[in-house]
């Protein structure tokens, strides 16, 4: 059961991201984020009503803080390279992010298992074959390689990594708490973002569906993955949720009809390996 909701949690992940960029070809990325996470917010507050046993303190506070605010920093990277450039190469590198925690361990002193050494040594061919030149997305004409998009997307990775740090930092106070308060301190930024810019926030009533459901999907995977970790061995967990690039590159493809050369794809396809290579390996 456990495997299933891991693939589940990769399924929901992947179409999340899918429908965030595409949102984001139309509305800016702020928007997509910002009420993605009003949607998020809505549905993780009914969750903790309803578990009644959720508690907020102080280092709880402290690093689900960090992980809003930089997460939001991720969000808005990853949204706006996956609206400029080719998804099946954008969602795999900020796949990537995987490593961060890893390059964490092995500062504490952990050491990478030969099967994360052949992840990392397989990121870095794939992250040179797609950035290859020379790929669109459809008819769309959108670059798939500029530096801009690849850069976006490293933001994303690395953003998305010290995510996953922090969260781990926090995750022995309550996962709802933690990830309820993760989302309420990245909206939180957003609104006096937009208040001291003034910035137009509304969005018209066409697109509130779309972005509940990027919303959506994204607190499901959450929950799916939650569960899956329960019940079940975390090392085979994260191989399986970290499937999720692989749907979006398949969306992308089947939705927006992107086209990339023969080294982009080979390049998607080992990034994906990548991460799953990095996350098979569990730091000894």
């Amino acid at each position: 059961m456990s495997a299933v909701l891991a693939l589940l949690s990769s399924l929901l992940w992947g179409t999340s991201d899918f429908l965030g960029g595409t949102a984001s070809r139309r509305l800016p990325a702020y928007l997509v984020v910002g009420w993605a996470d009003v949607f998020v917010v809505l549905g993780l507050v009914g969750i903790a009503l309803g578990l009644g046993d959720v508690h907020f303190t102080g280092p709880l506070l402290g690093w689900s803080a960090g992980a809003g605010l930089i997460g939001l920093v991720g969000v808005g990277a990853f949204y706006q390279a996956l609206s400029e450039g080719a998804m099946g190469v954008v969602a795999p590198v900020a796949g990537l992010g995987v490593a961060v925690p890893i390059a964490v361990g092995i500062a504490q002193g952990d050491h990478p298992s030969g099967t994360q050494i052949a992840g990392m040594v397989a990121a870095v061919a794939a992250i040179a074959l797609v950035s290859s030149s020379g790929a669109s997305s459809g008819q769309s004409g959108r670059s798939a390689g500029s530096a801009r998009i690849m850069l976006l997307a490293v933001l994303a990775a690395v953003s998305f990594g010290t995510v996953f740090v922090f969260l781990d930092k926090a995750e022995p106070y309550g996962t709802v708490a933690t990830l309820l308060t993760m989302r309420l301190f990245g909206l939180g930024a957003l609104i006096v973002a937009a208040l001291l810019t003034r910035t137009q926030v509304r969005i018209m009533a066409v697109d509130l569906p779309f972005v509940a459901a990027v919303g959506a999907f994204d607190v499901g995977a959450n929950a799916c993955f939650q569960l899956a970790t329960d019940s079940g061995q975390l090392a085979v967990v994260a191989v399986l949720s970290s499937l999720y690039p692989a749907v979006t590159a398949v969306l992308a493809r089947a939705v927006h009809d992107e086209r990339l050369s023969r080294a982009q794809l080979i390049g998607a396809l080992l990034t994906i390996a990548a991460v799953v290579l990095l996350a098979a390996g569990p730091s000894a």
